[in-house]
Order: C-alpha cells, then sequence, then structure tokens
C-alpha cells in the first residue's frame, strides 16, 4: 500500500507563543550575549520573530511611567531586616509592603512585567 503525504506534512506547524514566553525570549536573547542568529538556531524560533517581537517591546516598554518610589528605612534597621516599601497609586490607592532589601530589585522587576502583560 503506498502512502501518500498531504503538503500539510511536510510544512512545520505554526506555533502561537504567549507574551510571557515572547519577552522570556528577548530577555534570555538580550542576557545571552550570542547573535540573534546564535540563539535563534539554539532556540528553535525564527530570527524575525524574535526580532520583531524585541521591536514591540521596546516600543512598548519605552512607553512606561511609574508613580514615584518611596523608600522609608527606619535608622533603628539593619540592612539585613525588613525595610518598608510605600506604593502610590494614581486613583490615590496606597500599597504598603515589608521585605528583605535582597528582594527588592527582584519585586520591582515583578511589579514591571506584569504591568507590561496587563497592558
Amino acid at each position: 500500500m503506498k502512502e501518500t503525504h498531504s503538503s500539510e506534512d511536510s510544512c512545520p506547524k505554526k506555533r502561537n507563543f504567549s507574551i510571557e514566553e515572547k519577552r522570556n525570549y528577548c530577555k534570555e536573547w538580550e542576557e545571552s550575549g550570542m547573535t540573534q542568529a546564535a540563539f535563534c538556531k539554539v532556540s528553535g524560533i525564527s530570527k524575525s520573530a524574535l526580532y520583531q517581537w524585541n521591536k514591540n517591546f521596546k516600543k512598548e516598554d519605552s512607553g512606561f511611567g511609574f508613580s514615584p518610589l518611596v523608600l522609608e528605612k527606619q535608622p533603628s534597621i539593619k540592612q539585613t531586616d525588613a525595610i518598608q516599601l510605600s506604593i502610590s497609586l494614581p486613583n490615590q490607592m496606597q500599597l504598603g509592603i515589608s521585605m528583605s532589601e535582597d528582594r527588592l530589585v527582584s519585586f520591582i522587576q515583578e511589579i514591571y512585567y506584569a504591568t507590561a502583560v496587563v497592558r
């Protein structure tokens, strides 16, 4: 019996990436130090897709603005102890958080990426 293959079998399926996946690929490429072509080959994604994602995220990120960040340190608190973080939102809502100082940078980055996904 002779097998027949349709033209669909020979073409790879186009994969739909989520926004988080696209952003992660862009971030990994920037941190890798590799050329775009080399990174895409290793990652199994097209160079044109990575270029377009990166271009869109750069354009999107340039429009972000945050309210001023206020860090209040108590003179009696040691650097390894918790710091108080107060975030004032445009709608007059305030958020108070207590966390260790070494977690602050990654926390701010997580909020930044979360706002990019929400927008």
